[in-house]
């Protein structure tokens, strides 16, 4: 009886040894970190402790860092305000701020009379009531550079990222993205000697929401790879005096006849290449934009037109860098589509039902399908769509209303879903699942946006080396 007690109290003692080892590796080492207070200032290098704070701010800021040069590091850290007030305030020259999370201010970052590099890195904020990042250089300082990258910021009743009088402005990978009634823009940068924008998301879907970006008093400027969605009146892009800009690769998707792009008669020495404008209509009172220069012509769609004294973009809208090729075609989608090949699907809203269980199968492998700027409604019979091959792709579309966004049963290796929208389903966002025998290698699920299930999310089962990811 002793033995076995005595092997029974060393068992356990291992089991809570393992366990404290297990726990203690899987948690990052922050090392020394300070408890955030209301009103503190940094002066040096500091690492706030993670958890959530409530941390009113007053007509000040909540944190206000005061020393030039300083990292403020908060990577598991949430401040949570009373929508009054600015979370934290940088009042110095070169600050970095890294990994924090906020919510409910005025404004979530406001830097003042400031300069040097200012660097805003995998911050993270919700429900503003004025501005997410409010970005205003001056004083004596060095000339103000400008870096926010791997952000995401999301629900503000005024303005999203605002930055102006700084010389060099770098923003990559972000989501902006707002579903409040704002007359607000979501981007808006004003001076500049370069300003470089890519890997980027703008989203309103506020049928009332405001506008998607402005970029005013800046050279160089590089807009590349982005995705610009709006469902409210205000313009996708609009260019006051800019001199000398790249506009490559972008997307830019508005209401029917409301404005994707609005050019002012001083902005000059502009190209666009290679994007694709949705219904939206572009202003161009600009001398000498080049609209038909680049190896891949731009894409105009569904109703989306050009207006200005560059006749040369009206005639060559529509066709490939061959112009011997023809037009890209499109598929209208229907109640029961079988795809076997490449497919894009058309721009457009379609009310999809059937008498089958799914509106669209991909039953042939390595398939890609694109719908950019197609919306599926569902009569809430039918799963969207079903994958009975490998190496598919569906890249784009836009979908509500349908019992589940994607259906894969057995097959589905090397799927990718990208840059998708699902909303409004009665069991799944998406219900993926392997066998006993075959396991699903190689899923991704990527740049995508599921809301409101009435049942269950994301499914993966029998699935490995998955990729989700933003």
């Amino acid at each position: 009886m002793l033995w076995n007690r005595q092997t029974f109290l060393i068992a356990m003692l291992a089991l809570l040894t393992l366990a404290g080892c297990t726990r203690d590796s899987s948690t990052p080492d922050l090392g020394p970190c300070v408890t955030p207070t209301a009103g503190m200032e940094i002066a040096e290098d500091t690492t706030l402790c993670a958890g959530d704070f409530q941390l009113p701010a007053g007509e000040g800021a909540a944190i206000v860092v005061t020393a030039p040069n300083v990292t403020l590091r908060c990577p598991l850290t949430n401040l949570i305000g009373d929508k009054i007030g600015d979370g934290i305030g940088v009042r110095a020259d070169g600050v970095t701020i890294d990994g924090c999370s906020l919510a409910q201010y005025g404004r979530g970052i406001a830097v003042e009379g400031a300069g040097g590099a200012l660097r805003l890195d995998k911050v993270r904020m919700t429900s503003m009531v004025r501005a997410f990042v409010d970005v205003r250089a001056g004083g004596d300082g060095p000339p103000m550079s400008v870096s926010v990258r791997e952000s995401r910021f999301h629900g503000s009743d005024g303005g999203g990222v605002s930055i102006v009088g700084a010389d060099t402005v770098e923003l990559r990978d972000l989501k902006i993205t707002n579903d409040r009634a704002s007359e607000g823009v979501l981007l808006q940068v004003v001076g500049g000697r370069k300003v470089t924008l890519a890997d980027s998301l703008l989203h309103s879907w506020k049928e009332t929401g405001g506008r998607g970006m402005l970029i005013a008093d800046a050279r160089d400027v590089e807009i590349r790879d982005n995705n610009i969605e709006l469902s409210g009146k205000g313009h996708g892009l609009r260019l006051v005096h800019v001199s000398g800009m790249k506009f490559t690769g972008n997307r830019i998707l508005v209401p029917p006849g409301h404005t994707a792009l609005d050019i002012d008669p001083r902005s000059e020495k502009l190209s666009f290449s290679a994007n694709r404008l949705f219904f939206g209509q572009v202003y161009d009172r600009s001398a000498d934009a080049d609209w038909c220069g680049g190896k891949l012509i731009n894409l105009w769609r569904n109703g989306a037109d050009y207006h200005g004294p560059q006749r040369d973009a009206a005639d060559c809208r529509s066709q490939p860098s061959d112009p011997a090729a023809p037009p890209d075609p499109c598929v209208e989608p229907t109640g029961s589509l079988d795809l076997t090949v490449d497919t894009t699907l058309c721009a457009g809203e379609f009310h999809l039902s059937g008498e089958t269980p799914f509106a669209i199968t991909v039953s042939s492998p390595n398939v890609r399908v694109r719908c950019e700027g197609t919306k599926l409604i569902g009569d809430g019979t039918q799963h969207a769509f079903r994958v009975l091959a490998d190496g598919v792709t569906i890249d784009g579309c836009e979908m509500s209303n349908f019992k589940t966004g994607f259906f894969a049963r057995d097959y589905g290796a090397a799927l990718t879903i990208s840059h998708v929208k699902v909303e409004g389903v009665s069991e799944a966002f998406a219900d993926i699942q392997g066998n006993a025998e075959r396991n699903l290698k190689g899923v991704q699920i990527v740049d995508s946006d599921f809301r409101d299930s009435k049942a269950g999310g994301v499914h993966l089962a029998r699935a490995k080396d998955v990729v989700l990811r933003d």
